[in-house]
């Protein structure tokens, strides 16, 4: 008869080996998912690229990652969409800021993580736990193509398109400051309005108008008024994000389009547009009754499928900024 001490041993064996056998089963399949084939990424880069969303390409990427990588976790993060895999993954903030400066690869302890950019601006974080930096990196480019590629789609490129298949006549733009005019805007609102629904992500109206420009034009006349025009348009435009668009809605009045913009963070693009405004000395400003030329915003967030309500929401915003005062940003939901 066994004695029990040699049974129990005798079981332990057993386990400890089944263990190690899938310990080394596990390891081999990891070693193998280090340095994936060229086959393998040229069918993660096939995926990825057919991504039909921002939340498709982030999951996708997530996905990739898992079985290419072999990292213990992998995180991305892309215009506001993210997805993981593996175990929990946290960025320090250090490693977003480092990032944000070099544009380049950066390893912060075991996490390696590499930036997504788009128009010279970092976009997305793509991170993993360990794994082979030159397949993140691969995927990084993957990701940015993808992405850019989905920009294509935006009203800003639609607007150039339009323009290409016009002969070049501007159809489609103010013919004073160059931005998407009215006819355009009407357009791209249903547009992008639809789209959001469809994809279940936000997207922002802003409404912009001139305080009290009258007073400009009356001292200095309408041409003078026009290179301020000019000029705000510029700075409306280059302080949006790459994905944001404005027109010219009419007179003084510009609107801006920020797919995948909460109204939280469309206030901070458009807040940012105001002090810019406030800060430019425009040559004859002083005859303002603030001394300065500035301006007024209000802005508001889509309900699904409705333009004209999120216009009016916009609109009612807007007046409520001139309202108490001017120079400032109303969101509309704090309306009261």
């Amino acid at each position: 008869m066994i004695e029990p001490i040699f049974l129990v041993a005798g079981v332990l064996a057993i386990v400890c080996g089944l263990i190690v056998m899938v310990y080394g089963s596990n390891k081999r399949k990891r070693s193998a998912a280090i340095e994936p084939t060229e086959a393998q990424l040229r069918a993660a880069k096939d995926n990825i690229l057919k991504a039909p969303t921002v939340d498709a390409l982030c999951a996708e990427t997530a996905l990739q990652m898992e079985e290419l990588l072999g990292a213990e976790g992998a995180f991305i993060s892309l215009d506001e969409h993210d997805a993981r895999s593996g175990k929990p993954l946290t960025i320090e903030s250090e490693t977003v800021i480092r990032l944000s400066r070099t544009h380049a690869m950066v390893k912060q302890k075991s996490i390696v993580a590499h930036p997504i950019m788009h128009d010279g601006a970092v976009v997305g974080l793509i991170a993993a736990d360990g794994g082979h930096k030159e397949t993140l990196s691969a995927l990084a480019r993957y990701v940015t193509e993808s992405y850019a590629n989905r920009q294509t789609k935006k009203p800003q490129d639609r607007l150039a398109r339009a323009a290409a298949r016009s002969g070049g006549a501007k159809v489609d733009f103010d013919g004073l400051t160059g931005v998407g005019n009215r006819r355009r805007f009407d357009t791209d609102l249903a547009d992008v309005v639809a789209e959001s629904g469809e994809e279940k992500i936000p997207v922002s109206l802003a409404m912009f108008d001139i305080d009290d420009f009258r007073y400009y034009n009356e001292a200095h006349g309408k041409q003078a008024g026009n290179e301020v025009l000019r000029s705000i348009a510029e700075l409306i435009a280059s302080n949006l994000r790459g994905t944001d668009v404005v027109y010219r809605y009419s007179g003084v009045k510009f609107v801006a389009l920020l797919p995948g913009a909460s109204v939280e963070n469309g206030y901070a693009v458009v807040e940012r547009i105001r002090k810019a405004v406030e800060s430019t000395d425009f040559e004859g400003g002083e005859v303002q009754p603030t001394g300065r030329v500035t301006m007024s915003i209000g802005i508001a967030e889509a309900p699904a499928d409705q333009t004209e309500s999120l216009i009016e929401a916009a609109d009612a915003a807007l007046a409520k900024a001139k309202e108490s005062g001017r120079n400032k940003v109303v969101i509309e939901a704090d309306i009261q």
